[in-house]
């Protein structure tokens, strides 16, 4: 994915995704500007990535929606020092200065490229005719899952959960180009209209997609011919790095994670077996992620021994024993032994998911929708227990976990064990508050008189209560 984003957009989209004042300004800097990107087919490509790009920012997911706010508002990291700035998120303080801006700016920053993709859907079907081969579908497939992901998270953030109540005011799903503001929808009016336009997203990849079903094999070589040659590429690697897109199966998935959320159960064990059963999902890696030369960078903003000791963000031997049950268990979880390094010169140990190896080869990706996933909502969804518990074994032989610590029906508890699952498979992934929301937990470990369950919630942001068509429900 480097030559993809290094090559083909790296400068060119600096003038075009720059963020905007507030989501509602959706109209390009220029009509010539506009009007240039997408005379071509390369336009839309280019615009497209454009948005991966913005994603994977320290703002959004390269850093608040992974490994630092959401990770500590799931009580992953040890915060003691009333001199911390991360102090009043640890303990749900969404007003406090050091906390509103953030709030605040990932609202902003996920509507401003939500407006970015509906620009430049809106702008696919007025250029048919300049897409070859299954571009278009490819694109326009993307781009609708992209929408839904984005408002889906949005929900999951601003919005009660759904099990308080599917008729809650939440947000408003914006899906048009317009400078009109939308009104808000309820819990579970956005959820449908996220599955919505996930199917129509579902269907246009399914026969186009490289790694989808109507393909033999999956290889990152492929080109629009359908050879496997990594020294041509007609499509100037378009196609390539399927895993760090919004690929097939992180759209099924991402129908099985919002009917799970909205206790469809039938619907989504179906949607996340496609994930499971079909040979190219691991679940020992990701589903879907995103690719940033920037991303050590990103982790040394939180984990680097370097930084003052209270902004330091750190996960005890003590805590990080615990996640990994290593009384049980011992040190044979991979995820106890590959997630957490010490920096050279330095004695503690820090989460090093996104942290520059030693031997200078690039972190991992950031994982939006991790390979385990598909399996957790899958045995979640099971009717059988049997079948529930062989999903988790599954997951936990591939991290090391020998069979002969299987889980059984009848003697553990799977609500626990899934949440146990969840602790250790989600450290520095932004899912594990989710997770707890979505179950409607009365108490979180560590939390001392937490106000449940809105403490689950992020209030509106002020701008969008005045200038919006919200109803301020933050009162």
């Amino acid at each position: 994915m480097k030559k993809i984003y290094r090559l083909l957009l790296l400068v060119t989209m600096i003038s075009v995704f720059t963020g905007c004042d507030s989501w509602l300004d959706v109209s390009p800097k220029t009509e010539v500007k506009e009007t240039d990107l997408f005379s071509k087919e390369s336009g839309f490509k280019t615009a497209l990535l454009g948005v991966y790009i913005e994603m994977v920012s320290s703002n959004l997911y390269g850093g608040n929606l992974t490994m630092s706010f959401m990770d500590v508002l799931a009580q992953y990291y040890s915060i003691t020092s009333e001199e911390s700035t991360y102090m009043p998120m640890t303990i749900y303080d969404y007003g406090h200065a050091d906390v509103k801006p953030t709030v605040s700016q990932i609202w902003s920053n996920m509507y401003s490229i939500i407006a970015n993709l509906n620009n430049l859907l809106w702008n696919m079907d007025q250029h048919k005719e300049l897409f070859t081969a299954d571009n278009y579908n490819i694109i326009k497939g993307e781009a609708l899952g992209l929408r839904a992901y984005l408002h889906f998270d949005l929900l999951r953030m601003y919005a009660p959960s759904y099990v308080l109540g599917g008729d809650a005011l939440a947000i408003p799903y914006v899906n048009e180009v317009t400078n009109v503001p939308f009104a808000q929808k309820t819990v579970k009016q956005v959820a449908e209209t996220c599955i919505q336009d996930l199917l129509e997203a579902e269907a246009l990849l399914k026969e186009t997609d490289p790694i989808g079903p109507a393909f033999k094999s999956y290889s990152e070589n492929y080109t629009n011919s359908g050879q496997d040659n990594a020294e041509y590429d007609e499509d100037g690697g378009f196609l390539r790095y399927r895993r760090e897109r919004m690929n097939y199966y992180a759209v099924t998935t991402s129908l099985a994670r919002i009917y799970l959320f909205l206790e469809n159960k039938g619907e989504a064990y179906k949607w996340a077996e496609l994930a499971v059963n079909s040979g190219r999902c691991s679940s020992t890696s990701y589903i879907f992620s995103l690719y940033s030369d920037k991303l050590a960078d990103y982790s040394d903003y939180y984990f680097n021994p370097g930084l003052e000791k209270e902004e330091q963000l750190i996960i005890p031997e003590e805590r990080k024993n615990s996640i990994y049950e290593t009384d049980k268990y011992g040190s044979i979880d991979s995820r106890w032994k590959e997630w957490f390094h010490e920096y050279p010169n330095s004695s503690t140990e820090y989460m090093a998911k996104y942290m520059k190896a030693s031997d200078g080869k690039r972190p991992v990706n950031v994982s939006l929708i991790a390979g385990c996933e598909a399996y957790y909502i899958a045995a979640e969804a099971a009717t059988e227990e049997s079948d529930a518990f062989s999903h988790l074994n599954r997951v936990r032989q591939s991290f090391g976990i020998s069979a002969s610590y299987n889980l059984k029906e009848g003697v553990d508890d799977l609500d626990a064990e899934l949440y146990a699952e969840y602790r250790k498979s989600f450290v520095g992934e932004g899912q594990l508050f989710y997770y707890m929301k979505r179950k409607n937990f009365a108490s979180i470990e560590g939390v001392v008189d937490g106000n449940f369950p809105s403490l689950y919630t992020f209030p509106l942001p002020d701008t969008e209560i005045e200038f919006g068509n919200i109803v301020n429900r933050n009162k």
